[in-house]
């Protein structure tokens, strides 16, 4: 059986992408503590802190996604220049 470079880079793409979903619903698991301190130079640490660990996680994510889904389909094109047409009868 002869796998093709186009079905390779199509199946990454696709075991990125389901990797990326998992890595989010974990994500989306864990619980952001927040602690509000008497302090106001703390309070606002204590309340930016999670937003930059959300913020950070969304990129990452995001290129995740990005790149699984230009992996899928560089390995549908691929595929496509790959097989080969019938020959046209006339």
């Amino acid at each position: 059986m002869k796998v093709s470079t186009g079905t390779i880079v199509l199946t990454i793409g696709i075991f990125l992408l389901i990797f990326t979903f998992v890595v989010a619903f974990l994500f989306l698991l864990n619980d952001i503590q927040l602690s509000l301190p008497q302090d106001v130079i703390q309070t606002l640490g204590g309340v930016f802190a999670p937003m930059i660990i959300l913020a950070s996680h969304a990129v990452y994510l995001g290129i995740m996604v990005w790149i699984g889904a230009e992996l899928a389909i560089r390995g549908i094109e691929l595929s496509k220049k790959e097989t080969p047409e019938p020959p046209k009868t006339t």
